[in-house]
């Protein structure tokens, strides 16, 4: 939360303090969704672009090279997994964090412990900051108002 509040006092950067809906979740998880690699490549998330082991597939072939990751980025692990994702209130805003992250929990033995929405955490002082912030907009949308109706009377 200090980051969001520092690029939004002292840079000025229109930052959302607030969780926001989600459609659509990551394409990782989207049958016909995959990025494609320089050399024609298909990885089924950014963050494994460029990592051999996790190439799913080529551009100029029908074949599935890893069955096997292409399987786990489609069937799971997902959200619904997760006690604490399903109790959690903002569920329907983050869909329960990077799929990525969490596969490589699951299956690498990695421990990235951030899946949840950094303004979890903070919730207070993200209801504080984003209010701050609305009554900054509608201060400056008054002054515009206001210049708008003394340029159309002279």
């Amino acid at each position: 939360m200090d980051l969001f509040e520092e690029l939004y006092r002292q840079y000025g950067y229109d930052v959302r303090f607030l969780p926001e809906f989600c459609v659509g979740g990551c394409g990782a998880t989207v049958i016909n969704y995959y990025i494609v690699g320089p050399e024609g490549e298909l990885y089924k998330c950014w963050n494994d672009l460029g990592v051999k082991k996790q190439i799913v597939g080529y551009l100029n072939s029908d074949e599935i090279v890893n069955f096997e990751l292409l399987a786990r980025y489609m069937a799971g692990p997902t959200m619904m997994d997760s006690h604490e994702c399903i109790e959690c209130k903002l569920l329907p805003t983050c869909e329960g964090g990077c799929i990525w992250e969490r596969h490589k929990n699951l299956f690498e033995g990695r421990k990235y412990d951030y899946l949840c929405n950094t303004r979890k955490d903070n919730i207070d002082r993200a209801l504080e900051l984003h209010y701050e912030k609305m009554i900054k907009q509608q201060k400056h949308h008054e002054q515009d108002y206001e210049k708008d109706i003394s340029y159309s009377i002279i």
